[in-house]
């Protein structure tokens, strides 16, 4: 039974395909609906009702059997608008045919026929709807002009009926019995395509509910991946920008080694290098280099060894304390002293065209064994960042112990001219010592020489003398 029913439904959706829209698969099924229901509830009985009492009539419902389920075929090979003015047509001229044969001319219409004929005329309202205006005025059209032409078709269709039929009560009651099947058969369909409409209409509610809850859900799926993605984008760009200031980074201290492995014997000249390049890598305006005095009479006193301003040298002259001013503090607390409002008296960034106070003020101590060598001030017209500031800081550091070396090299180098004086001044005192032993070796010598001759002369004087008493004595014998 079950199967059957399948097989039915499946007989009543003839026409619908996958492709075909709702609208159209609705019409199709009031359609194919309306065939059957006329088929077998209007035209099958009314064959039997023409075989027995109108026989010269039973080319009608046959005829309108045929053609109203010829439908399904034009379904079929998909002639939707054909199959349905075939169902609206048929019918009504069927049903005005018959009853303009049945009746004569002097007599009156059969209510219960013209009622089912009245019927047909709304067949076309349930097949075709504003969407399809041009078919619906046309259809409506056709087929309230066919249920008027009863009246001419009276006139004109003259059979010899036996009139006695029209009056026995069996041909009243198979029609009032087809009447109600006729109007439940045309307004089935439409009942059907009411309760489709809304079978559709729930789905499609509810479909549009689900698809709206997925939509929201994709949505949400979706703005999380953007967050996700903006988060991403974000990291990417900071980790692009933290990789930007490392490599600048990097790039500053391999560019502030390589001078500070330069010849560093001189101090001032080192400093002045050093501040140059830092206050121009920083894209800063103003800078100077302080370092803690290494002269026994100013102990503790720090000193400005180099400054430059716009690129250009400043000669100046200056001496801090510890905990004198900004540059005290640093060098006292050993923190660094970042400011970006900077007090109008403290410091001008000074040009040809004149002078302007700073935006910002950058005091890093050089650090080396928690001991303070110095401290570098830098002044610019635009904030510094974070990046900077720690690249100051760690070259500080640096500096610090390039210039801690400068020193002891300056004092080696001091402490070897020095020695290398004092060495020749010993040379040369050597050399005149030397000088003299050989003179006085000399004078040793001649005087030995004398000596010698002295010696000699006196050892012959001692011989003549003693010849001279031997002779003495011989002359006084």
């Amino acid at each position: 039974m079950q199967e059957f029913f399948s097989i039915f439904r499946q007989f009543l959706r003839t026409g619908i395909y996958e492709d075909t829209n709702n609208y159209l698969k609705n019409k199709i099924l009031i359609t194919n609906t309306i065939a059957l229901v006329l088929t077998f509830w209007l035209y099958i009985p009314f064959i039997a009702i023409c075989y027995i009492y109108f026989s010269k009539l039973i080319l009608l419902p046959i005829l309108a059997t045929v053609l109203t389920m010829s439908a399904y075929l034009f379904n079929y090979f998909k002639y939707y608008h054909i199959s349905r003015i075939l169902v609206a047509i048929v019918g009504v001229t069927a049903d005005v045919l018959f009853h303009a044969s049945v009746v004569g001319p002097q007599e009156n219409f059969i209510s219960v026929i013209f009622l089912i004929q009245f019927l047909f005329v709304l067949i076309p309202l349930v097949l075709f709807s504003l969407r399809e205006i041009y078919l619906l005025i046309f259809t409506s059209l056709a087929v309230y002009l066919i249920f008027i032409s009863v009246i001419f078709f009276n006139k004109l269709i003259i059979l010899e009926i036996d009139p006695s039929v029209l009056q026995q009560g069996v041909f009243f009651n198979i029609l009032v019995f087809a009447m109600p099947f006729t109007i439940y058969g045309v307004v089935l369909p439409f009942l059907l395509s009411e309760r489709e409409s809304e079978k559709n209409n729930s789905q499609l509610l509810q479909s549009s509910k689900d698809k709206e809850e997925e939509a929201y859900r994709a949505g949400k799926f979706l703005e999380m991946e953007l967050k996700k993605m903006k988060v991403l984008q974000e990291e990417n760009e900071k980790r692009k920008i933290l990789d930007k200031n490392r490599d600048w980074a990097v790039q500053g201290i391999a560019k502030f080694n390589e001078i500070l492995r330069s010849d560093n014997t001189d101090i001032k000249e080192l400093s002045f290098v050093i501040i140059r390049d830092l206050v121009k890598y920083l894209t800063a305006n103003q800078g100077g280099l302080f370092l803690i005095s290494d002269d026994e009479e100013k102990a503790q006193v720090i000193e400005l060894q180099a400054s430059i301003a716009f690129d250009r040298r400043k000669f100046l002259v200056k001496e801090i304390l510890p905990g004198e001013g900004l540059v005290g503090a640093c060098f006292l607390e050993k923190k660094t002293i970042y400011l970006k409002k900077v007090p109008n008296d403290y410091i001008k960034i000074t040009s040809g065209l004149g002078g302007e106070t700073p935006r910002s003020l950058l005091i890093v101590p050089m650090i080396m064994n928690n001991n303070v060598l110095g401290v570098l001030e830098i002044a610019s017209f635009y904030e510094f960042e974070k990046y900077k500031i720690e690249f100051v800081e760690k070259l500080g550091e640096s500096i610090a112990s390039s210039l801690s070396i400068a020193r002891i090299n300056a004092r080696t180098k001091l402490l070897v001219d020095e020695l290398k004086i004092n060495a020749e001044q010993q040379s040369a005192q050597e050399e005149e010592m030397m000088q003299n032993v050989e003179e006085l070796r000399a004078t040793q010598e001649e005087s030995l020489r004398k000596e010698k001759i002295l010696i000699a002369e006196l050892d012959k004087a001692k011989q003549e003398i003693k010849a001279l008493k031997i002779e003495l004595e011989k002359y006084s014998d």
